[in-house]
């Protein structure tokens, strides 16, 4: 994928989750799922994420497993942008964006339904280009965007 390729999708996910798409920051206590969650919720507490780095994405990439739906959709973008702007230092952000759109497991298909249910559809398309774009780059992952496209798409 070229420079300028790159570039547009940066644009488009910054516009899908500008300030006109995009959700509040979530308020303390509807940040994670867990008490044990490897201090995502102190961290994340009041962060925006148009504010993160990638070294910050990288150090709490778990907390894709970890946010409830609502701080999920509003944290993804950065997870995202991360892969985009420096892979390296995100390392396996983009990896583990991918994962957390493959098919889960029986018990966790509400929340994966959940989460789908708060994005828009300008949203739902600005992941569906990031999950080719990794596809693209780094190839095996079909199973997981193929997934993720029957669930994003209306």
């Amino acid at each position: 994928m070229n420079e300028s390729t790159v570039l547009e999708l940066i644009a488009q996910i910054r516009r899908a989750f500008s300030d006109g798409f995009s959700f509040k920051t979530p308020s303390k206590g509807r940040l994670t799922t867990s008490r044990y969650d490897e201090g995502i919720h102190d961290f994340f507490t009041g962060r925006e994420w148009s504010s993160l780095s990638p070294v910050e994405v990288r150090k709490y990439v778990a907390a894709l497993s970890f946010f409830t739906p609502e701080a999920f959709c509003y944290y993804l973008p950065a997870f995202m942008l991360a892969e985009l702007l420096d892979a390296e230092t995100a390392d396996v952000a983009g990896q583990f964006v991918v994962y957390a759109f493959a098919k889960p497991q029986p018990n966790y298909l509400v929340s994966y339904d959940a989460r789908i249910a708060l994005f828009t559809q300008v949203q739902k398309q600005a992941v569906l280009a990031f999950l080719d774009y990794m596809q693209e780059k780094y190839g095996g992952l079909e199973d997981a965007v193929i997934y993720a496209s029957s669930r994003l798409v209306n």
